[in-house]
């Protein structure tokens, strides 16, 4: 009888751990760290129960068998991973961490995108426009909009996509699947509800068997997997994009992308690929806080771990570890490479200063360094925030962009509501030269200005090429309390466009007036810089 009590303390024991792995969904790997804590788990537990059978019977060998179940699980289970680990730390293998990413040296001119073409939207501000599409959402107490906003490419355009979540587990139970996501476009700014006719029934929010992670999981028990980041199709079809890894310094060290899981948000069909073999639409195969990690282990043992400690020559730390809960540390922008993570890469000693910048593709990982000493990004911030300190606007984290090949810092500024009401350049290599304006052509055309009074030097600056030609058709409008004046000149195809700040005489002009003019053209457009006439 006794016999069969502790078998069946084991069994119980056993239920109770896998009930846990039910919701813990631990990879059952030897190279997960986990593994080894169920291991010991089960190990302690089944000693005790032979502990109490010795206790009440004196029999030698649950007494034996107790002690060998406790010395397996402290000095295998436990001992083991832990030795492994700290053999696999930076302490032993500082070298193959410094070379855990191949970093490349980038154009900054030809990659980077021009001011106007950059559509910048960080997750704050998508986040504050998602939110005003709630009303549209069917049944809205029953769910949430995700604050993840992911920057994509979609049909040609950016946006920035988040799914609808079950807003707690009982609303899960009452409901079957997710109706919908939310698109923001980054260039007007405007949020779209897309509502699914066949719905989203695997979530990270779901339950039993629809949980994401937990469906993963069934088909792949041991994959060491990471962030779940949701993306559409170009038909605006559900998906959820899982990055698997696999540890190449020691046993639980080392992670870098091995295959990427594709699964379908609405019939939990798992597709697996090599990063070579992305489908064209996916833009997010690994997640940015697993890349800037392995980032900035270059960075921090380019000498060895001990110098990394003392005197850390050398060494530089990432603006993306300064993040807190106003500072974001890095920024999402689309450039010629596809959507790309920047964060800026400083001194060790925080000296408020820049040596460069850092580009992370979440795509297919490359990560490239363009180097440019400057201010750090906190700095631009308050430039910024000083030309608006009567309105009390916040600056958003700078995004780097290409203004006639220099670099220059491209903040928003927002009110307490988090929508943006007014744009900020700022130079990199000197956070004095600052401006700011309604609009960023506003602000664009004022930045080049201070650029010209200051003697910055540009690669592609047209701002001194004169152009002298007679308007041949002229038209006005009024954005943001600014007046523009839009005209056409014989000889040119491309609109042009002045601000009224830029002579105010502009009120006079007529068609057949021959102007004088300095302007850069903009896409399809000139944007005027200083007109006389």
């Amino acid at each position: 009888m006794k016999i069969l009590k502790s078998v069946g303390l084991m069994l119980v024991v056993l239920l109770i751990l896998g009930i846990a792995q039910y919701f813990i969904l631990t990879p059952l790997s030897l190279y997960s760290f986990g593994t080894y804590i169920y291991l010991v788990i089960i190990g302690i537990s089944f000693a005790g129960i032979l502990f109490l059978d010795y206790t009440d019977t004196g029999s030698d060998f649950c007494e034996k068998a107790s002690q060998v179940l406790i010395t397996i699980s402290l000095v295998v289970f436990l001992g083991f991973p832990i030795l492994m680990a700290i053999l696999g730390s930076p302490m032993f293998n500082a070298s193959e961490y410094k070379e855990i990413v191949t970093i490349e040296e980038g154009n900054f001119s030809e990659d980077i995108p021009a001011a106007l073409e950059a559509e910048i939207m960080d997750v704050k501000t998508a986040a504050n426009i998602g939110s005003r599409v709630m009303g549209e959402i069917d049944n809205v107490s029953q769910y949430v909009i995700s604050d993840e906003y992911n920057m994509i490419i979609y049909q040609g355009k950016t946006y920035r996509v988040s799914p609808l979540l079950y807003a707690s587990t009982i609303k899960a139970w009452g409901n079957k699947g997710i109706s919908g996501y939310v698109l923001v476009d980054c260039q007007t700014q405007e949020a779209k509800l897309v509502k699914l006719e066949e719905k989203i029934y695997y979530s990270p929010s779901a339950i039993f068997g629809n949980d994401l992670k937990r469906h993963i999981r069934t088909k792949y028990p041991s994959a060491l997997i990471g962030k779940f980041q949701f993306e559409i199709d170009e038909d605006g079809k559900p998906y959820y994009i899982v990055p698997t890894y696999k540890n190449t310094i020691g046993m639980f060290s080392g992670k870098v992308l091995d295959r990427v899981l594709i699964v379908n948000a609405t019939t939990g069909e798992i597709s697996e690929y090599t990063i070579d073999k992305l489908p064209e639409w996916v833009d997010h195969a690994d997640s940015v806080s697993h890349m800037m990690e392995n980032a900035k282990y270059v960075y921090t043992y380019p000498n060895g771990f001990w110098n990394s400690i003392f005197s850390q020559k050398d060494v530089k730390a990432l603006s993306y570890d300064y993040s807190d809960s106003s500072y974001y540390g890095y920024s999402s922008i689309r450039t010629n490479n596809g959507i790309e993570y920047f964060t800026g890469v400083t001194s060790v000693n925080n000296d408020e200063s820049n040596v460069g910048f850092l580009a992370i593709n979440p795509r297919t990982g490359k990560t490239t360094f363009y180097s440019c000493v400057g201010a750090e990004e906190s700095s631009a911030q308050s430039s910024a925030e000083a030309l608006v300190q009567n309105f009390g606007y916040t600056a958003s984290y700078p995004f780097i962009v290409n203004v006639d090949g220099i670099e220059t810092y491209l903040i928003a500024l927002k009110d307490k509501t988090g929508t943006n009401k007014a744009y900020s350049f700022v130079n990199v290599k000197n956070y004095t030269i600052a401006t700011q304006a309604a609009t960023k052509e506003e602000a664009l055309r004022l930045y080049k200005n201070a650029l010209v009074n200051k003697g910055a030097n540009t690669d592609n600056n047209t701002q001194n090429n004169e152009i002298k030609a007679k308007i041949t058709e002229l038209y006005t409008a009024v954005e943001n309390s600014t007046t523009y004046f839009y005209f056409k000149l014989e000889g040119y195809e491309q609109l042009f466009v002045s601000s009224v700040l830029n002579n105010r005489n502009q009120v006079l002009l007529d068609v057949g007036d021959t102007v004088t003019i300095h302007a850069d053209l903009i896409d399809n457009y000139y944007l005027v810089s200083n007109i006389s006439f």
